[in-house]
Formats: structure tokens, C-alpha cells, sequence
């Protein structure tokens, strides 16, 4: 499949291959997310 395909590019909103660097990035921002939500709960 072409890496240009339009439906990437729409599914991603921009090249896939930066979207999967950022990927570690959006990781750990869910984690913090999780671990502030666990603190404010317990």
C-alpha cells in the first residue's frame, strides 16, 4: 500500500511515519493521565 494513500493521511492527519514516532510520546502522556486520575480516586 502506498504510504501516500489518501485514507492514511486522513486516518493519521499527517505523514504515518512521524505519527509513529509521536506514538511513545501519546503513551506517556495516558500514563500520566492514569496515575493522576489513581491518585485523586484512592
Amino acid at each position: 500500500m502506498d504510504p501516500r494513500d489518501p485514507r492514511l493521511v486522513c486516518m493519521w492527519g499527517e505523514d504515518p511515519l512521524r505519527a509513529e514516532e509521536k506514538r511513545p510520546i501519546v503513551a506517556a502522556v495516558l500514563v500520566a493521565v492514569l496515575c493522576v486520575v489513581l491518585m485523586i480516586l484512592v
